[in-house]
């Protein structure tokens, strides 16, 4: 495989992860306040926002694997193709179960994703593993924050629905895309030009602290996405504030992910750092309903969840070059693990409690570090 369709392959991993993190960014702020609207309770906004991911969780370990012997070009376009279903889908939904129904088939178009995209990309770019997290981070988190934002003018609107029918356009034009675009033969990348360095032979289970601090970034995100824009409708929040606290998040995280390649930390310091910056901001976001204060917290949300995705990613793709696929299940199928449980057991719990999430994200976090201390990945 030549040097120009090696780089191809990863610009187009590039782009493809940020016009479908775009629409996804889209979409995340206005199918909960789409689910409220319909009347759905506090647990069926919870169902929805798990509903995607439980789908997502056990796929993601097969599609993995799977892009390993397929090839990625199958995979990704038949995930952009079923995500522009999805949307349809959406624009014609009238209850919250049509939307739990839609996010399933959601969950199976994200699962055929991003395995296979990163490891495309880890296939084919000639870049250090920092530098390497620091431009696929940028890439797909700066999709979602451009979505969120664009969500803002929806959200204002209360036009919610106006949003799905050029998203599913857009997610079928990355499909034919796709088609003509990769080439699904791998580079023969060696030594300091590879992608990333490797961390030898491995098994999955060595790397339980890397999933568990995926497991975390999904989980209070997910709560996040599911639960706040309803929840900070009901406490008057103004609308279009609402859809700005979910940009918020994203720059933050994107912030991160573009400085990435000089932050250069271990492992066990970013997630650390990550962890405690989620744990003293998630439950003061809560309870307030000052914009002043509101968006510099979900900036600094944005900034905790950001070190943890970028430092558990760059282990996960650096573990074995023939396997990549595996390794970026494992660490996609952690995530949606989060984005599951994360808003059934807030939906749950805010039945109860409305703020009650919010303090459940914040403990988590903070009892993760115990685990992460003890870890022997430095």
């Amino acid at each position: 495989m030549s040097w120009r369709s090696a780089s191809l392959n990863a610009y187009f991993a590039y782009t493809v992860s940020f016009g479908m993190s775009l629409l996804s960014g889209t979409l995340i702020p206005v199918i909960p306040l789409f689910a409220f609207r319909m009347g759905a309770s506090q647990i069926e906004l919870g169902i929805v926002g798990s509903a995607a991911p439980l789908i997502y969780v056990p796929l993601t370990f097969v599609t993995g694997r799977l892009s390993d012997r397929l090839g990625r070009k199958p995979l990704i376009a038949a995930s952009a193709l079923i995500y522009a279903i999805a949307c349809v889908l959406y624009f014609i939904s009238s209850s919250p179960t049509h939307l739990i129904v839609v996010k399933l088939i959601e969950g199976l178009s994200t699962a055929l994703l991003w395995p296979p995209v990163e490891a495309l990309l880890a296939d084919n770019a000639f870049l250090n593993g920092y530098a390497l997290v620091a431009n696929f981070g940028a890439s797909w988190s700066l999709g979602t924050t451009i979505g969120a934002l664009i969500s803002s003018w929806a959200i204002g609107t209360g036009r919610y629905g106006d949003v799905f029918l050029p998203a599913a356009i857009f997610s079928l034009a990355f499909s034919l895309a796709t088609l003509l675009i990769i080439s699904d033969i791998r580079a023969k990348l060696q030594g300091e030009e590879g992608p990333i360095s490797e961390q030898g032979s491995a098994t999955p289970s060595q790397f339980s602290s890397v999933w568990l601090a995926a497991f975390i970034y999904a989980f209070c995100q997910g709560i996040v996405f599911a639960l706040y824009p309803p929840y900070a409708d009901t406490r008057g929040v103004p609308t279009f504030i609402i859809g700005l606290v979910v940009t918020s998040l994203m720059l933050g995280r994107t912030l991160v992910f573009i400085s990435f390649r000089r932050i250069r930390g271990r492992f066990k310091i970013l997630i650390t750092t990550g962890s405690a910056i989620i744990g003293l901001t998630i439950l003061p976001l809560s309870l307030t309903i000052d914009p002043w204060i509101i968006l510099p917290l979900s900036l600094m949300l944005g900034f905790g969840v950001g070190l943890i995705y970028a430092a558990s990613i760059m282990v996960a793709l650096s573990v074995d070059k023939a396997s990549r696929g595996k390794y970026a299940g494992f660490f996609e199928g952690s995530i949606g693990a989060g984005y599951f449980f994360g808003p059934i057991i807030g939906g749950s719990i805010a039945q109860v409690v409305l703020q009650g999430p919010y303090a459940i994200c914040s403990i988590a976090a903070l009892i993760s570090l115990l685990s992460i201390i003890r870890s022997k990945i430095k």
